[in-house]
């Protein structure tokens, strides 16, 4: 069964068909990316085909050739799709400043705050010596303060268990520590374009070396750039410019100095 990705042209605020034929093709993974990059940009398994203006297609088409004939055109369609997916995915939505998503987005933060604590209760209970813990309802309220040691240590014995069974070595604890982690958000919602533009930008980077490894760094950002206007993924302005379906055509329409630096501030989106 087919499951279709058409890449789309950005129009204002609002992505919409381009006005001219499509061609389709086999969606190809780049499958040497980091997993990261991969969780985040990879069409499939969500798509198996992609549709592509014959404009973009020709122009990657181009570039494959005019550097070696060996290069896979439909990864990088795939790549180019999976970024505009994602960039479309970041967009801001009216829920981001609901108390609820705000409260999930800084989970994390205080997620990593508890489990330094259940930490030093584990294994340096010299070094822990809690006096309280209290529990806070509406208008600052006390509604709970418990000080009983008893009653403390099954507080944290509960979040123990809830780590995980025989954590019993800190190296243990340090692992199922990190998993939960992850589990939740680490990106600020305000910044997730930004965080979208700069893993694209990283993706393009890695894969345009392993394919055109003799080229210099500036001229794999310049290429990334195109992408990013076939992509239809805004660097500075609202608008990708139009495309030619040479190449080197697209080169000028391009900012380098500006990937650079989406590449290089990814950490900025980031919750520390």
């Amino acid at each position: 069964m087919s499951r279709i990705f058409r890449l789309r042209e950005l129009r204002g605020n609002s992505y919409e068909d381009f006005e001219e034929d499509y061609e389709s093709f086999t969606i190809e993974p780049v499958l040497d990316l980091k997993q990261e990059w991969v969780d985040s940009l990879s069409l499939f398994p969500f798509y198996n085909h992609i549709e592509i203006p014959a404009t973009i297609s020709e122009l990657v088409s181009d570039f494959c050739n005019s550097h070696q004939s060996n290069i896979s055109q439909q990864k990088l369609l795939s790549l180019i799709g999976g970024a505009q997916n994602a960039f479309i995915g970041s967009q801001p939505l009216e829920t981001d400043s609901d108390p609820v998503v705000k409260d999930f987005e800084n989970e994390r933060v205080e997620l990593e705050k508890l489990l330094n604590v259940v930490k030093r209760y584990k294994f340096s209970s010299n070094d822990l010596n809690l006096h309280s813990i209290r529990f806070v309802g509406p208008n600052n309220v006390t509604i709970g303060n418990f000080k009983n040691s008893w009653i403390l240590h099954r507080i944290l014995e509960s979040v123990l268990k809830d780590l995980g069974e025989g954590l019993d070595s800190l190296e243990d604890f340090n692992a199922a520590a990190e998993k939960e982690i992850a589990r939740t958000n680490f990106v600020i919602f305000s910044k997730r374009q930004h965080y979208v533009k700069g893993l694209s930008t990283r993706a393009f980077n890695h894969y345009l070396q392993k394919i055109i490894p003799g080229e210099s760094q500036r001229y794999r950002d310049t290429c990334t750039g195109v992408f990013f206007n076939c992509a239809q993924i805004p660097v500075v302005e609202d608008n990708a410019p139009l495309l030619s379906p040479i190449f080197k055509e697209n080169l000028a329409e391009t900012s380098p100095d500006n990937i650079r630096k989406l590449r290089e501030r990814v950490e900025n989106s980031l919750i520390k």
